[in-house]
């Protein structure tokens, strides 16, 4: 053992920079880090997921509307035609 400045004892392997406490929090910072780099991979997966799935629904609502506006005419066409036979067969 070996006395630091503060006058209480440190195992010597820990002055000079042995593996203990020190590599062990490094070791677990390490570990975390790790953990935080996967959360973000899946993360920035689930954003691209999120945009694309986005741009589907966008497509699909101009899609929708389009066929909303041609049902209208259809229907539109259909009463005129509805209306002229109506009165020819009068």
């Amino acid at each position: 053992m070996r006395t630091g400045t503060n006058g209480n004892n440190i195992p010597a392997d820990v002055v000079r920079g042995g593996n203990t406490a020190d590599s062990q929090v490094q070791n677990k910072t390490a570990a975390i880090q790790s953990e935080v780099n996967v959360v973000i991979g899946v993360m920035q997966e689930n954003i691209d997921k999120a945009m694309k799935r986005g741009e589907k629904l966008e497509s699909l609502h101009n899609k929708t509307q389009s066929l909303e506006a041609g049902a209208a005419k259809f229907k539109k066409g259909a009463t005129k035609v509805y209306n002229n036979m109506w009165w020819k067969l009068q």
